[in-house]
């Protein structure tokens, strides 16, 4: 099953596209060109962790786990903070997450 097929069964692409003003196709459009390099991120940070995918486990965790996914799902705008600490994470710094999403 591809992300966006799982994100649009679960109400993430309406809500994201509902908090962007964009069409549900353009959150597919983008979610499917970003999960690449967002998954890739996660499998070399997991891979230079002496812990695995338990080290990428517990950076998730800390980073709010569940509650990221419950943040985009919310009625409410979502807090981007916790999304920018994750991207931050697994690409190195801010810049470089940037540098991802506008490609």
């Amino acid at each position: 099953m591809q992300i966006t097929e799982t994100l649009a069964q679960m109400g993430g692409l309406q809500s994201i596209a509902k908090e962007l003003g964009v069409s549900e196709t353009q959150v597919a459009s983008g979610a499917a060109a970003l999960a690449p390099a967002i998954l890739g991120g996660f499998k070399k940070h997991a891979q230079s962790q002496p812990s695995g995918l338990e080290g990428l486990g517990g950076l998730l965790g800390k980073l709010g786990g569940g509650g990221l996914l419950d943040d985009v799902l919310a009625p409410q705008p979502t807090n981007v903070n916790r999304g920018n600490d994750v991207l931050g994470q697994i690409f190195g710094s801010k810049d470089v997450s940037r540098t991802v999403a506008q490609n």
